[in-house]
């Protein structure tokens, strides 16, 4: 819920304070990862634990806390529409670690892979399915992402970030900070609780 909180005050303040001197591409950016992020924390949410609360603005939420339960269909309907929104503001490419319009097709194809069974006893809707198998396409064919050539690379501290040579990675938080490699950096828990020399970079 705090990333929910933060992406709805970033998509209020941009869309309330932003001043011509912001460009359209940078408040497309930033309100596409928003929706994003939401979208992400509201699809975890209904798998973990089922009817959630589910709201767009902070104040209405802070003024009256005690909200009713979501159904679960329509949380991940929720969620699925914010990773369409994402999906149509992100760019193709990205610079600075920041998400793309293909981590936003990804999590849309996983949101619509889980809907398509969705409370249907071991049945599958052929539409949805279909659509999945369009965004997969495209983003096998367009995006930026290939296998690594050593499995094992995957769990390498070198290799945590896309920056640092990760090409399977999609979407992630970073545990190191992208520009230095310093673990600790973005998650100081893993620095804090990891075992004496668990990271072969210096912290």
């Amino acid at each position: 819920y705090m990333v929910i909180s933060m992406s709805n005050q970033l998509i209020a303040d941009i869309n309330r304070y932003c001043t011509p001197a912001v460009s359209k591409e940078v408040k497309d950016l930033a309100i596409g990862e928003a929706y994003l992020m939401r979208g992400v924390a509201y699809f975890y949410l209904v798998r973990s634990w089922g009817e959630v609360i589910v709201y767009e603005d902070n104040e209405v939420m802070t003024s009256n806390p005690m909200q009713p339960l979501t159904v679960e269909e329509d949380v991940l309907k929720f969620a699925i529409r914010d990773f369409e929104r994402a999906a149509a503001l992100l760019p193709t490419s990205s610079t600075g670690n920041h998400a793309t319009k293909y981590a936003a097709e990804a999590l849309l194809a996983k949101a619509l892979l889980a809907q398509s069974g969705w409370n249907k006893n071991g049945t599958r809707d052929a539409d949805t399915l279909e659509r999945v198998k369009e965004l997969c396409r495209d983003i096998i064919e367009n995006g930026p992402y290939d296998l690594m050539d050593n499995y094992e690379d995957l769990y390498k501290y070198a290799t945590n970030n896309y920056s640092m040579s990760n090409k399977e990675t999609v979407l992630a938080m970073h545990f190191a900070d992208p520009t230095t490699a310093e673990w600790g950096s973005y998650n100081a828990n893993y620095s804090d609780l990891a075992w004496n020399g668990s990271s072969d970079v210096n912290v």
